[in-house]
């Protein structure tokens, strides 16, 4: 993987060390997504892995992943 997805294989090691018989998109979306983005959250893991690799880019995290959301209490 190249340099600038770090944090992309940081996610993706995470997820399937962790698994919790979700989608890796699905899972992306719980944890960092505010709102809706239907187009991830259903796609396969080799799609979600482009989706994720280029959403990280796009908002400037290559080494580290984004804080988590907090759930509403």
């Amino acid at each position: 993987m190249a340099a600038k997805h770090k944090a992309l294989a940081k996610f993706v090691k995470s997820h399937y060390a962790n698994p919790q018989n979700i989608r890796l998109g699905q899972r992306f979306c719980n944890m960092y997504i505010k709102g809706q983005w239907p187009e991830l959250f259903y796609c396969n893991d080799a799609k979600a892995k482009i989706l994720i690799g280029q959403w990280l880019v796009d908002n400037q995290y290559f080494d580290q992943l984004p804080p988590e959301l907090k759930e509403i209490k």
